[in-house]
């Protein structure tokens, strides 16, 4: 599938082969696809377009990630995420739609 900004997008090309350049050096040797990379991200946003697109990123690439379960306004369930997944990163790509939009900030 052909997303405007990411397959053919030479900035994004050149954030992954950064990426893949960084991950290739930290990357321990082992025969488990898990253990090849040491990031696994928590990602917040799972319907929106970047955090689907990060999602699908992660897949294309082979790297461990989990979409996130909880509210952004739930601290103690944010809380409980991050202690179930034990993520290296999280990535907050959640926002929100309608009225009042960014126009009101």
């Amino acid at each position: 599938m052909m997303m405007p900004g990411y397959e053919g997008s030479k900035e994004i090309k050149g954030i992954l082969a950064k990426f893949n350049n960084i991950q290739a050096k930290v990357a321990p040797t082992s025969d488990s696809a898990m253990e090849m990379h040491s990031f696994k991200f928590l990602i917040y946003g799972r319907t929106g377009w970047i955090g689907g697109l990060l999602g699908k990123i992660c897949e294309k690439q082979g790297i461990p990630f989990e979409y996130g379960k909880s509210r952004l306004q739930e601290r103690s369930s944010l809380i409980l995420d991050i202690q179930t997944v034990k993520p290296t990163h999280v990535f907050n790509a959640a926002g929100v739609t309608g009225r009042p939009n960014v126009d009101w900030c």
